[in-house]
């Protein structure tokens, strides 16, 4: 309360010059947004090393890029591509390739179904027969080659 010089009191809002004012105090929103940016600035150079470690020939970089950017959107947790898994990756495509396994099937066949790690492809969908068409018998139902209906 102040007095104004005729006697009254009144309440004042100014703030004496030279005063110091707190600091806002900060809002779980803000903090999360604060948090969002710097983790998608962290996310944005973890990309960038991930998609610039030097490839083999025969690793095409659009396959690669392809499998980085599955495992960044789909990593959780220990299932993250860090720099580290990213070499072993890399190496483990060189080894199903010395295999015969071509790398870019084997990139596509993991992120068609979903799978952070690479495997062989299997042949005809992994099937121990090979496939046969049913056969028809004239009067008779239809019998697969394996003999079921």
């Amino acid at each position: 309360m102040l007095n104004d010089g005729d006697g009254d009191l009144s309440l004042s809002t100014k703030k004496p010059a030279g005063s110091l004012v707190a600091p806002e105090a900060p809002t779980a929103k803000r903090l999360r947004s604060e948090r969002t940016v710097s983790s998608r600035a962290v996310a944005d150079t973890a990309s960038e090393a991930l998609l610039s470690l030097p490839l083999p020939e025969w690793l095409p970089k659009d396959a690669w890029v392809d499998f980085v950017n599955f495992r960044l959107q789909n990593g959780k947790g220990s299932k993250n591509l860090t720099l580290r898994a990213a070499e072993l990756a890399i190496k483990k495509l060189a080894n199903l390739r010395a295999q015969g396994n071509d790398p870019v099937a084997v990139i596509e066949n993991s992120i068609v179904s979903g799978w952070t790690g690479l495997f062989p492809v299997k042949e005809r969908g992994g099937l121990s027969r090979p496939f046969q068409p049913a056969k028809r018998i004239q009067g008779r139902p239809t019998v697969t080659a394996h003999g079921r209906r």
